[in-house]
């Protein structure tokens, strides 16, 4: 109803300061609303490993108001979204860059090339075959990270609790919900669910209780991968700055500095081919080894070795799965556990995303028909 006398602005509106609407309002149900869940309440999940498969699922699900926390045995997420940086040099130690055909994850694309956390890598990549270089055989978009590869994982991981130098080396059973315990006996949860999201070898000491689970990744070979990251005084005179080589240990090259935001010092990155990571080098730290990786790729180009005035390496030992599944994720609805990374999906950073994505979208799925205990209604 009108209340009178007119005032200017607010005409015959009840005039009420903005205190008496405070008073008015529950401000903390408000913020539960909003913040919560769209079905249920608010589910507490642990994800083990915050590679970027891990970070995908842990963000969509903390996005959509349920409790996350990330572990991480390592002193920094990303897996092998990695970087190794300083003044000088730069290398993207793991993921050289990755590819976008997927709608789904171009969207995320278009937002962080806005926010200035990737852009296109223009470098020239040739293919080197029976000591030919060639042109590839169709035009592919590449990106990379800026500063560095690692930006990415950094970005996702921004709002998400992750406990990291944390090595989970237990899940269990703990009446119905799932108790972690790390590598120090320190005990966490407990979990409503969880989910693994490492390589299969180590996923493996977690679903002893799950024979099924287990069977289905026991099926996926990993395969291990040498990078040597190496620095030259003066920039190497090729054609290109990136190929992919066959027939030599050397399976990829790449000029690190021909990538966007990074320092102009001439750094190279090689990563050997599965085989000889494997026979030849096998995490061991053998400069000799490493030397006829470097010595073999300029024998590809047909050039004259030239001394490094600097060199590292990165041992992965499950850089790429030979046949990943094609499945997105896996889940068990009675357990409520699930695993997810590009071993699930496809080898490729893409696969990552995509698998971490299926991974939360199982769980909100579930909870849109389920009770708080987490518990399908239908069973």
């Amino acid at each position: 109803r009108p209340f009178k006398p007119e005032r200017p602005v607010i005409g015959t509106l009840r005039p009420r300061s903005t205190e008496d609407h405070a008073k008015r309002l529950n401000m903390a149900a408000y913020a539960a609303k909003i913040e919560g869940p769209v079905f249920g309440e608010p589910l507490k999940i642990a994800v083990i490993g915050a590679g970027l498969s891990g970070l995908f699922a842990a963000r969509t699900l903390r996005d959509h108001g349920h409790h996350v926390q990330v572990f991480e045995k390592t002193d920094r997420p990303g897996g092998r979204m990695a970087a190794q940086t300083d003044t000088t040099y730069a290398f993207d130690t793991g993921a050289q860059y990755f590819t976008v055909r997927d709608e789904r994850l171009r969207r995320y694309i278009q937002s962080w090339q806005m926010d200035r956390i990737v852009q296109p890598w223009k470098g020239k990549v040739q293919v080197i075959k029976n000591g030919r270089l060639s042109d590839e055989k169709r035009v592919t978009e590449r990106w990379v990270g800026i500063p560095a590869m690692d930006a990415i994982p950094a970005h996702l991981a921004a709002s998400v609790e992750i406990e990291l130098n944390v090595a989970v080396v237990s899940v269990t059973d703990d009446n119905g919900r799932w108790q972690l315990i790390d590598q120090h006996n320190k005990s966490y949860g407990p979990y409503d669910a969880v989910i693994v999201a490492v390589p299969p070898p180590r996923a493996s000491d977690f679903l002893r209780s799950n024979p099924g689970l287990l069977n289905r990744i026991a099926k996926v070979k990993m395969q291990p991968c040498l990078a040597v990251m190496a620095a030259f005084e003066e920039p190497l005179d090729l054609p290109f700055d990136a190929a992919f080589i066959h027939q030599s240990p050397v399976r990829w090259a790449a000029r690190n500095n021909s990538k966007p935001k990074r320092p102009a010092a001439e750094c190279w990155v090689f990563h050997a081919n599965a085989e000889w990571s494997q026979t030849a080098y096998n995490g061991k730290d053998d400069k000799t080894a490493v030397r006829s990786l470097l010595v073999s790729f300029f024998e590809s180009i047909g050039r004259t070795f030239i001394e490094p005035k600097y060199q590292n390496t990165r041992y992965w030992q499950s850089a790429a799965a030979v046949n990943p599944l094609n499945v997105g994720c896996l889940w068990d609805s009675e357990l409520n556990i699930g695993l997810c990374g590009d071993w699930c999906q496809m080898s490729r950073v893409e696969g990552a995303a995509l698998s971490g994505m299926a991974m939360a979208g199982r769980i909100l799925g579930v909870t849109a028909k389920i009770q708080p205990n987490f518990q399908d209604s239908a069973e």
